[in-house]
């Protein structure tokens, strides 16, 4: 009886010696952005203000396609432009949810401005993995940055 006792525990011992010890998986630190961008116009000649704005919508869409919009108005000139703005936008298939529209009478200088939001995302650069260092590493690092990356509004994460 004490034979089988003794042979168990040594069997146990040289079993659980060559387990790899598992570490709980740790979150990385992520760094949410928010980045303004600003246009400003001022209206001397409303055909070439439209344009502007055009080509500004154009070049910028990337940015504009996921960002909280938020449409000025500093005069009645500004107010056609505001127009002119929100259905250009909704034509290109912006969410009307993420547009808004201000009315101030602040500025000397602009008719109209539009502020776009958006947020980016910084994320750690992980370390490689080494043999013979179990658990040593952050483990989830590199899925945790690629899920990050990849969320199209990661400040709802946040909220």
């Amino acid at each position: 009886m004490r034979q089988n006792l003794l042979v168990t525990l040594w069997s146990l011992l040289l079993i659980s010696g060559c387990a790899e010890t598992l570490v709980e998986r740790q979150s990385v630190a992520i760094d949410i952005v928010p980045l303004t961008h600003t246009f400003s116009v001022e209206l001397k000649d409303q055909r070439q203000a439209l344009n502007e704005v055009e080509e500004y919508i154009e070049s910028n869409w990337e940015v504009l396609a996921d960002a909280e919009v938020e449409l000025v108005v500093f005069s009645e000139k500004g107010q056609v432009v505001s127009k002119h703005v929100r259905q250009l936008l909704k034509q290109r298939g912006k969410d009307p949810e993420q547009l808004s529209e201000t009315s101030k009478s602040e500025s000397d200088q602009f008719d109209f401005q539009m502020v776009s939001v958006y947020y980016k995302t910084f994320t750690p650069v992980c370390r490689y993995y080494q043999l013979g260092y179990f658990g040593e590493t952050d483990t989830g690092c590199y899925s945790e940055n690629a899920r990050w990356k990849a969320m199209t509004n990661p400040q709802k994460m946040v909220k």
